[in-house]
């Protein structure tokens, strides 16, 4: 028998939409994918003047620290930045603005400040936002939320998770990756695997028995 030559196209069974979706997945970008998201953390303060703790928002170091206080007035939490890299949203005098649901964060945020005592005095019972921003090595400034839950009956600060854009661009307060999107992009990148892993495997085979 004589040997035919190999075929080296892509299966005819894949679609474009397989082929776009799995692209993505390796290294596309997708709006979702712009989301860097911490998952739930859940890292708490408790006590009046009790212990500072610390946040890292993308695996470089500390940038943030928090604790309970108060200055003769309500106790409220205290935010301070812990690296020069990094901003909180502020509304004059080191005063960290409270963010609702569904608001943005970037740019046009009016102030940014750094510094070791910045008062969290609008927060209130129960999940808020507040907004930061940071420079990470040579990217532009990126922008980011942290969700912030506060018990004052048992004076317990909460930071509950936090999320940012890493393409420089605003964020919306609460917004992590889609994962209905996620799934797809990953499913589509399963179907363009196997769909070549049989093509291979059906190329094997034409080849033994032409030889």
């Amino acid at each position: 028998m004589s040997l035919q030559p190999a075929s080296h196209s892509l299966p005819k069974t894949l679609s474009p939409l397989a082929v776009g979706l799995a692209i993505a997945a390796a290294g596309g970008t997708t709006a979702s994918a712009q989301i860097v998201y911490s998952g739930v953390q859940n890292v708490s303060t408790t006590g009046l003047g009790g212990p500072v703790v610390g946040f890292d928002v993308n695996g470089g170091g500390n940038d943030f620290n928090f604790q309970i206080a108060n200055s003769g007035g309500p106790i409220k939490p205290v935010v301070s930045t812990a690296n020069s890299a990094v901003g909180l949203a502020t509304a004059g005098s080191f005063v960290v603005v409270n963010f609702g649901g569904g608001q943005e964060i970037g740019p046009a945020v009016p102030e940014w400040s750094a510094g070791t005592f910045n008062w969290f005095n609008q927060a209130t019972d129960g999940s808020q936002f507040f907004g930061f921003s940071f420079v990470d090595g040579t990217s532009p400034t990126l922008y980011g939320w942290a969700r912030m839950n506060f018990d004052s009956v048992t004076t317990t600060a909460t930071v509950v998770d936090w999320a940012y854009n890493s393409n420089g661009g605003s964020i919306t307060t609460g917004a992590i990756p889609e994962p209905a999107t996620n799934a797809a992009i990953g499913g589509a990148a399963a179907l363009l695997a196997g769909s070549v892993a049989a093509w291979r495997r059906r190329q094997k085979q034409r080849t033994a028995v032409a030889a």
